[in-house]
């Protein structure tokens, strides 16, 4: 809802209550409360639009098959943003270290309704902030502006040819880049560190651009080298023994579809099922540790 006419609204809404008197004896703050607090449970006008606001960011975050499409629009206005959109594709910026502005020359280009879903984020500390996830869900993350990647992680020159040859976008294909770096074993043909190397995976590479598919596999190695250890993939989670065994975990699924039976809580903190639900609100920022929990 447009500022003016939430301005409007909370007017006519004093006014009705106070019969247009000047200076109304109680404050609409204390209208607004519930009855066992001196309130009576007014419409807060204000509160309601931010919730709203807060249902539109959540299903912007939908990351599943069934998103809207005006999401997919709203990625792109963002991107155009990006001071490092040559070297990433339109993603959900709230999965990036990029923070889209929203205020400013840049801000000003985007439409009114995405300006106010941005303030809204900021302001509820709307993040991406699992505190812990499986390795599958860390292979889906983009790879450029990733959120666990520290500064000076990229080179532009350096990473240039896993962007427009590899076609390097996730964590699962920079797995894939360097997996000829240490896995020999699965090629008919060893890998070598040189520029020609007779390896399928490099011959594949030259055949698609690469100058030098070695090169390109030691510098997906090392980005990925540098990602804090929350998103590591090499990161062994300790065994805390707290997940259902897998029969408990049948069990739960069949009375949840049934609606009938015991459902025995998993208190394992593992994230599994997909990134939206990896988003938190209120997050303080001081908290989010770079360390999985354990």
């Amino acid at each position: 809802m447009p500022k003016n006419i939430e301005t409007a609204l909370t007017k006519i809404i004093r006014n009705f209550i106070w019969d247009d008197k000047r200076s109304p004896p109680i404050s609409l703050e204390q209208l607004q409360r519930p009855k066992k607090e001196g309130g009576i449970n007014l419409l807060d006008i204000k509160s309601r639009n931010e919730a709203i606001e807060v249902t539109w960011i959540k299903a912007y975050l939908d990351l599943s098959p069934s998103r809207p499409a005006w999401t997919f629009i709203i990625d792109l206005l963002l991107h155009n943003l990006n001071p490092n959109k040559e070297s990433a594709d339109p993603t959900n910026p709230f999965l990036l270290s990029w923070d889209p502005p929203t205020r400013g020359p840049r801000a000003n280009t985007l439409p009114l309704e995405i300006k106010s879903l941005l303030k809204t984020a900021k302001q509820f500390n709307i993040s991406f902030a699992p505190i812990k996830i499986s390795k599958d869900l860390k292979k889906q993350l983009p790879t450029w502006c990733h959120i666990g990647a520290p500064k000076k992680t990229y080179h532009k020159s350096k990473d240039k040819c896993l962007h427009e040859s590899h076609k390097s976008q996730t964590i699962k294909n920079m797995l894939k880049i360097c997996k000829r770096l240490t896995d020999i074993r699965n090629f008919s043909q060893p890998h070598f560190p040189r520029k020609d190397c007779p390896c399928p995976p490099c011959k594949k590479d030259r055949i698609n651009g690469c100058l030098n598919p070695h090169k390109c596999a030691a510098t997906a190695r090392e980005i990925l080298s540098k990602i804090t250890p929350k998103f590591d993939t090499r990161t062994k989670p300790k065994r805390d023994e707290l997940s259902l065994t897998h029969r408990r975990k049948e069990k739960n699924i069949q009375a949840h579809e049934r609606r009938r039976g015991e459902i025995l809580f998993d208190p394992t903190v593992t994230i599994r099922t997909s990134l939206k639900d990896c988003f938190r609100i209120f997050v303080n920022p001081n908290n989010n540790s770079p360390t999985p929990a354990h």
